[in-house]
C-alpha cells in the first residue's frame, strides 16, 4: 500500500486563496468574453508575426 500523504494550506495560503477568489470568479464569469477578445487579438493582421 502506498504511503498516505495529507496536504493542507498554510494560513498564508488560505488568506491568498481568499484574496484571489474574486479574481477567479470574475474570470470564470467572463470566460466567453475573454475567449472572444483573445481570438480577436489573434486574428489581427497588424500584429507582429514571429
Amino acid at each position: 500500500m502506498p504511503p498516505h500523504v495529507t496536504y493542507e494550506l498554510t494560513e498564508m495560503g488560505v488568506t491568498l486563496r481568499e484574496a484571489t477568489a474574486p479574481l477567479l470568479g470574475r474570470s470564470i464569469a467572463h470566460l466567453a468574453g475573454i475567449d472572444d477578445a483573445r481570438a480577436a487579438y489573434d486574428a489581427r493582421t497588424d500584429a507582429l508575426q514571429t
